[in-house]
């Protein structure tokens, strides 16, 4: 028996859980904003009246050598053989006129899907399911044949909402098809009589209720339409002046003249100039007016743009129930997200809800790839799939350059997937996917192939001609079709990858039989036998329709076919979730996906070997909500939505929503980093990174003595570092000192708060760095700040510091020679336009406030530490001494072991030799509860170009070459047993011009290796670096065995992450991490790698770590992030997090505690000269004798420092416990926690040594 609820909630602001603890119970109550809103309840009628169930026909047992089987026309009847006229210009080659398009839906209603193909201006093809495979062309009965025009895009749907399906048509440069279906296999043309008869560069009409008045809304994408000379640019400023093309007004702003405003659009490059390139027609909405006409709403409702358009895809990403709208448009013009505002009105939210966007934007589609009950989408670009063909296919960096850094929102030539968050806000992840580059795509196509409950992704590929070859298009007249009428078709193989989870996709396109080499266009997904798996149709170029039959074996499945009553006839946007016993998907009908593509209107499900499933619910676009329990697998399910009036109930207490761990504050006063312009690739083209955006840092201190602690936030050069006082409303409020104001052109890198003179009170240490200045400049010079009381500070006179001009990174103080003074580490970064060189580290000894270079003398292997991006003084061996543990770029991680105030290099005796990285941060807590000192370090990730691996790692050289003056920078990868370049062809040859006559086109440069152009003498003379692995990890200290690397979880290698915090951030016991990513500043051809939102990852015990959605967690944290840090603001007991955000405002998020675990606090105040205990090792022992270690660290994490007050979970048992602490002296301790006891204040001296 079938139960079926339905619920409708009487807010339109109310968001449904789909993730989290189902229910077992047949309620299911919808979660919202407030306690005391009411949602609508009913327990429907039987199963007749709502819900058909019909068993799917049973797949096949025999051998098979392929998941797919190609059928011939010869069997099926399918015998669509498109073929480009050859009197037709040659321009239609060139563009989205050159795909035939497809759709499938079943118009007579016999239970069977049938199929429509168009073809060129040759007649289109409408084929009728008999069934077993075998179908019928209808075309001329149906009187869909649309010959005389030439087609594109066309679709499937319930215009008239009377419950059969209408068949609209793209027509280029004539007006538009729309076939009403009349029954009886019959169709009338009425696109006049509707509104819908538009005639220009159509490509694709997707059909939706946007507005939620239960009738279906469209949106037509256009392209371009030639018009000959008209459509040229100009050559000269001067001509499109004179041609009208652009104007100017009064206040010196540029426009498009009304006669190109469908030809031309402008971009800023900077205050007074302006780049022209070609745009296309504007797009149309059309409203359904309830009777079928439809109306043209782009003003009122905000639509605006005419771009490139190539396909444009309904998906609710915010699921809020109305749905939004992703438009892909090629060439510089942007893909636009239009976020229904629902009201009729829409916004694009591309710039703030997507990281970056595809440039050359093809096909897209929509699906769920991690099962999190969110729609995730991916978006198709034309990235090569190889080095050689990326190399001839790449933008030319002398023309693209400025495009790639300035074009808001960001493009980059690559596919993108976004990972849909639920929090508005979306991660990018093509490359940690492995989907980043599929060569020439233009329809992707989401769907579980082999029916094991993850959704895998099918590409086609292919154009009629290489238009993007660099070769071809500058040697010869690319502005001529007699050029390319000679060239070759460019035909490319198809992919398919299928889906292992965890955000891990295996090429599986020849053992699926999909790897086609062909020029693919269009393809569209539906079971056409009914057995419950999803066969797949392929439109090619000049090459007859594949049909692909899907002959898996195992895996069960359903198929949903909706009846809308309050809703439109198909329930087209409807969001169907299903829960299993292990498993949790979710789609969103839409029928138009990919380019010129349209799927068959019927949801899929597959199941592996699972045969029960929980409860599957629809989310009707009216609103309503129904809930099936218990189905059968292996069934379709036709469910109608019941019109039946609804009563309404109160929300329970326990159904309230779950409280996320942090949410976001508005401080008091915005504290913001400022950045100026500078170009790091002047002095250093091959660069891989800006190196004058690594801030900003911060430092957490109780400056002024009233017990709480205030913040220092490092600046740039140009804009002082800035200081906040803590007041008793837990407000932060600016402190001008003049001596920063002062000193504003120092790059301020990290900053540090400790008792450098021993009178009790924080003095500020700052780090100098940047490559703003030369080398040696006064500018460069570490600064030290006296605490003069009432947070004034003065500079420190000459001579308490060393004379040092090294452009440096990080700072860490720490009494290493137990005297009762803290020493200071200072990191060197690079020498400023001398990457990836460094000046020596530092070791400072403090005699009496007076800070004395050892280095030399006592750590003589800092001279030589390479790019140190971070440190933290820390007992790895646990025998009381603070050991250096240090993260550098492009090297290892270095351990220097603290032999009683001399330091020794034991990165190699301890294992840390072995990986490789561009380390950027380090934290250190027990993890596991085994009472030493394990770490996180931040790296890369794995959402990157740069794939390093211990067989395969990533190469940089620098040196000089006998041809080049000054040194160089060369960055190789290995791909097919070869060193590649990195970098292309441009970039190299602006580098090294003398390499121009051995690389005279892209295709040699493609075709050669490091190896075979540089002489092995040449080269065994350069510095030669390797990173083999670019995972954040967790090093867990395995006593005298030394380390062992984990890799954080894979989503959370998403982005570069920088800065750490290590805390129990919900009390239970297990200490917690989080991380601050992104990094918008690599160079131009890599782009920006900024794909994450912050990570949270929740320790599972045993030092196993889950990541915690952003919405549960509550951070969203989008922006170029570097430092993060931990205090106590609102002196609630629970700590809460910042996030330093390079040229952006720190970001703060409260900790929302928790109802049912207690934290305990644990300050410590040291003696005259350490008053905050730094270096302090402090052990929590609860009564059930599980353990928490912790040291109290001055500096650490990336460019951040701490609170110096420690926290402990301890659990939802308020149980007492112990507290051991090993002071910096190395005297130690013990104290009793009583239950339920929350603060623990200890002073040194107090206790004696046991």
């Amino acid at each position: 028996m079938i139960e079926v609820a339905q619920k409708r909630c009487q807010s339109q602001h109310i968001r449904f859980v789909v993730d989290g603890i189902w229910p077992k119970l047949l309620i299911i109550f919808v979660i919202g904003i407030s306690l005391k809103e009411t949602c609508a309840e009913q327990v429907g009628p039987t199963q007749s009246d709502q819900v058909r169930k019909i068993p799917l026909q049973t797949r096949g047992t025999g051998p098979k050598t392929t998941l797919f089987q190609a059928l011939p026309s010869s069997e099926t009847g399918l015998d669509f053989m498109p073929q480009f006229p050859q009197e037709a210009p040659f321009r239609l080659l060139t563009d989205q006129a050159a795909g035939c398009g497809i759709c499938i839906g079943d118009f007579d209603l016999d239970g069977n899907p049938d199929v429509y193909l168009t073809h060129y201006d040759r007649g289109n093809r409408l084929y009728r399911n008999m069934g077993d495979w075998r179908f019928v062309d209808v075309t001329d009965q149906a009187g869909v044949g649309g010959k005389g025009r030439w087609c594109a895009g066309a679709v499937f749907t319930d215009i008239d909402n009377d419950g059969d399906l209408d068949l609209f048509v793209c027509a280029f440069n004539a007006p538009n098809l729309l076939y009403i279906n009349e029954g009886q296999g019959r169709f009338r043309e009425r696109a006049r009589d509707h509104g819908l008869d538009f005639s220009g560069a159509s490509v694709m009409m997707t059909f939706a209720d946007y507005d939620l008045d239960g009738d279906m809304d469209g949106y037509l994408v256009t392209h371009r339409l030639n018009t000959g000379r008209m459509a040229k640019l100009p050559k000269s400023s001067k001509e499109a002046f004179q041609r009208g093309l652009i104007q100017v007004n009064p206040q010196r702003q540029a426009s498009i003249g009304p006669r190109y405003r469908e030809l031309f659009e402008t971009m800023s490059k900077g205050p007074g100039r302006v780049e022209l390139f070609i745009a296309g027609q504007r797009d149309y909405l059309y409203r359904n007016d309830g009777s079928g006409r439809f109306t043209v709403v782009n003003d009122p409702a905000g639509i605006t743009g005419n771009h490139i358009g190539l396909a444009a895809t309904w998906w609710d990403y915010n699921e809020d129930g109305f749905p939004d709208l992703y438009v892909s448009n090629d060439y510089r013009g942007p893909d636009q997200l239009w976020h229904n505002n629902g009201n009729g009105t829409f916004r694009d939210v591309a710039n703030t809800a997507l990281p970056y966007l595809p440039w050359s934007s093809m096909g897209a589609d929509l699906g769920d790839i991690d099962n999190d009950g969110h729609t995730d989408f991916f978006a198709a670009d034309m990235r090569g799939s190889t080095a050689a063909r990326r190399k001839t296919s790449l933008d030319d960096m002398r023309k693209d350059k400025w495009f790639l850094e300035f074009a808001r929102p960001r493009q980059s030539r690559r596919n993108m997937l976004y990972r849909n968050t639920g929090t508005g806000r979306l991660m990018e992840i093509a490359h940690l996917t492995g989907l980043a580059a599929t060569d020439w795509t233009w329809t992707p196509k989401f769907g579980d192939y082999d029916n094991d409950g993850r959704i895998d992704l099918f590409i086609a590929n292919g154009m009629t001609r290489d238009f993007m070859n660099l070769d071809a298009s500058t040697t010869g007249p690319s502005a001529r079709d007699d050029h390319w009428q000679s060239t070759p078709i460019h035909k490319e193989r198809n992919f398919a990858f299928r889906n292992l989870g965890d955000y891990q996709f295996s090429d599986v396109s020849r053992s699926w039989g999909l790897n086609h080499l062909g020029v693919s266009f269009a393809a569209a997904t539906g079971d056409m036998d009914r057995d419950g798996d999803l066969d797949l149709l392929v439109t090619h170029f000049d090459e007859p329709l594949s049909v692909y039959e899907n002959r898996s074996q195992t895996g069960h499945a359903i198929l949903v076919r909706l009846h809308g009553t309050k809703s439109n006839h198909w329930g087209i946007g409807s969001r169907v979730i299903l829960k299993t016993c292990s498993n949790l998907q979710a789609q969103q009908l839409v029928s138009t996906r990919g380019f010129i593509s349209a799927n068959e209107p019927i949801v899929h499900f597959g199941f592996g070997t699972e045969d029960d499933i929980d409860n599957l619910t629809v989310h009707w676009p009216s609103g309503q909500i129904q809930i099936l329990n218990h189905l059968e697998v292996d069934h379709l399910y036709e469910i109608t939505e019941s019109p039946s009036p609804v009563k309404t109930v109160d929300r329970p207490l326990e159904d309230k929503p779950a409280i996320p761990w942090f949410r976001r504050i508005s401080l008091s006063e915005k504290i913001v980093h400022v950045e100026r312009p500078y170009d790091d690739f002047e002095s250093q083209p091959l660069l891989p990174k800006r190196l004058s955006r690594l801030g900003p840092g911060m430092a957490w201190g109780d400056i002024d003595g009233d017990g709480d602690d205030d913040l220092y936030l490092g600046g740039a050069a140009g804009d002082a570092g800035k200081l906040y006082r803590h007041d008793q409303n837990h407000e932060l409020h600016k402190v001008n000192i003049q001596i920063f104001a002062e000193d504003d052109e120092y790059e301020d890198m990290a900053p540090l708060l400790f008792d450098a003179d021993g009178d009790s009170d924080l003095d500020l240490f700052v780090v100098s760095g940047g490559v703003e200045y030369p080398p040696n400049d006064e500018r460069l010079r570490d600064r030290l700040y006296w605490n003069m009381g009432q947070g004034r500070f003065i500079r420190a006179d000459e001579g308490v510091l060393p004379d040092l001009r090294d452009a440096g990174s990080v700072a860490a103080a720490s009494d290493f020679d137990r005297d009762g003074d803290l020493d200071l580490f200072i990191g060197a970064r690079v020498v400023p336009g001398a990457y990836p060189l460094s000046a020596s580290s530092r070791l400072l000894r403090n005699e009496q406030g007076r800070f004395i270079d050892v280095t030399h003398d006592e750590a003589k292997p800092l001279e030589k530490a390479g790019m140190v991006t971070s440190a933290l003084w820390t007992d790895v061996d646990g025998n009381g001494w603070p050991d250096l543990l240090l993260t550098v770029e492009w090297g290892s991680i270095r351990f220097l072991r603290n032999d009683r105030g001399v330091f020794k290099d034991e990165t190699v005796s301890s294992g840390l030799a072995q990986q490789t990285g561009w380390w950027n941060g380090i934290q250190g807590r027990d993890l596991d509860g085994d009472r030493d000192i394990d770490y996180v370090i931040t790296n890369l990730g794995w959402n990157t170009p740069y794939q390093a691996t211990v067989s395969q790692p990533e190469v940089l050289f620098y040196g000089t070459l006998p041809e080049v003056r000054d040194p160089l920078i060369l960055e190789a990868f290995h791909e097919d047993n070869q060193l590649s370049f990195r970098r292309g062809r441009t970039c190299i040859l602006r580098a090294m011009p003398y390499l121009v006559p051995r690389f005279p086109s892209y295709g040699s440069f493609a075709k050669s290796s490091v190896v075979d152009t540089f002489d092995e003498t040449a080269l065994s003379k350069l510095s030669r670096y390797q990173v083999n692995t670019s995972a954040s990890c967790v090093l867990m200290n395995e006593g005298k065995d030394g380390f062992s690397f984990r890799p954080l979880p894979r989503i959370a290698q998403a982005a570069p992450a920088h800065g750490i915090v290590l805390v129990d951030f919900n009390a239970d016991g297990l200490t917690d991490i989080c991380l601050a990513q992104n990094f918008y500043h690599a160079q131009p051809e890599i782009g920006p790698l900024a794909g994450g939102v912050g990570q949270l990852l929740s320790n599972q015990g045993g030092g196993q770590f889950d990541s915690i959605p952003a919405k549960v967690s509550g951070l969203s944290v989008w922006q170029d992030a570097r430092s993060l840090s931990v205090t106590d603001l609102n002196d609630d007991g629970w700590p809460d997090l910042f996030f330093g955000v390079n040229d952006g405002e720190i970001a703060a998020f409260e900790n929302a505690g928790s109802h049912l675990n207690h934290m305990l606090n644990v300050h410590l105040q040291g003696p005259q000269g350490n008053p905050t205990a730094i270096g302090a090792y402090v052990t929590l022992t609860l009564s059930d004798g599980t353990r928490q270690s912790a040291e109290i660290y001055a500096g650490g994490g990336y460019l951040s420092q701490n609170t110096s007050t420690l926290t402990f979970g301890m659990g939802a048992i308020p149980a007492g416990g112990r507290i051991a602490v090993r002071w910096p002296n190395g005297r130690t301790s013990n104290t009793v926690v009583a239950p339920g006891q929350n603060m623990v204040s200890l002073v040194q001296g107090e206790f004696p040594k046991e």
